[in-house]
């Protein structure tokens, strides 16, 4: 599903360069936006999207798949994504190869066994970072992981539904997300809005978030069968918050060998059982989505 989104496309100036007076344009009322004092652009908002005229660009933002059902707790179809893009194109006249995607998250609802929030403790780590806590108002909600161009989110959708949109939606529904932070880390095959109207470039989007998350080391039972004292020695005092700091200061120069050796146990012995249901669940969820 693609939730939030920013997308800009070229158009011929709307207003005077000069101009600080509200106007109406395509039946939207836009009014002036400052920063610092100096004046940006106009601002309106369109069906839950925020719609921004610079003199001679459009841009939008916010989440398309609420912007098309009015909720993104529901699931969001190939043919839905595809009349939503129509919509915005007819709405402002622009074609959809225009609009150039500058931020994307893709992402599922997955129906968990248990409430979301009993899972949400096993993503532990993600190309040796650390998953981060997701809060609000102290409630532990969620995980994110974030690099540079982008990210990984996966939280307890009916926690976040509640507290953002007042609805109460099952709480066995986990949102699992790849956000891409720079357009740069978009696939290749993915520019503009009328490549998500094409399933085969949207596989690659399913292929990033699924490669993303197989490399996710999950927090799951252990299992040490022929494992030596020093191998679980090792394990558990990685997990500690503390480990790797300390051994970072006392020996960098084998911080970097250790840490692939932690990985390569925690490979080893975590049984990886919610690992393949996960995955599983994603695959399953892509299929139905956009397959059939």
């Amino acid at each position: 599903m693609i939730d939030f989104i920013r997308i800009v496309a070229p158009i011929e100036p709307q207003y005077s360069f000069n101009s600080i007076h509200p106007f109406e344009w395509q039946e939207l009322i836009f009014v002036p936006k400052f920063k610092k004092g100096i004046l940006k652009g106009f601002e309106s908002e369109y069906k839950d999207l925020r719609v921004v005229l610079y003199y001679d660009k459009i841009e939008l933002s916010n989440s398309l798949h609420k912007f098309y059902k009015g909720n993104n707790y529901t699931d969001f179809a190939y043919s839905e994504l595809v009349n939503a893009i129509a919509e915005i194109c007819i709405k402002f006249e622009i074609e959809a190869e225009y609009w150039e995607i500058k931020k994307m998250e893709f992402g599922f609802n997955i129906k968990t066994p248990q409430p979301a929030n009993e899972y949400i403790d096993l993503f532990l780590e993600y190309k040796e970072r650390k998953f981060d806590k997701m809060k609000n108002k102290q409630i532990d909600y969620g995980r994110k992981c974030f690099l540079s161009e982008y990210s990984l989110k996966v939280y307890d959708k009916s926690y976040q539904s509640k507290v953002v949109d007042s609805i109460a939606i099952s709480k066995k529904m986990l949102r699992v997300e790849f956000c891409y932070n720079q357009k740069r880390k978009l696939p290749e095959q993915i520019k503009n809005l009328a490549d998500l109207m094409d399933r085969e470039k949207i596989k690659e989007l399913y292929n990033d978030l699924s490669e993303a998350f197989a490399k996710v080391i999950f927090s799951e039972e252990v299992d040490f069968t022929g494992s030596t004292d020093e191998e679980r020695m090792l394990f558990f005092a990685s997990t500690h918050a503390n480990y790797i700091k300390v051994e970072e200061g006392i020996n960098k120069s084998n911080t970097k060998a250790m840490k692939k050796r932690i990985k390569q146990l925690k490979e080893r012995f975590f049984r990886k059982t919610f690992k393949k249901w996960f995955l599983k669940a994603l695959q399953d969820k892509y299929i139905e989505l956009y397959c059939n």
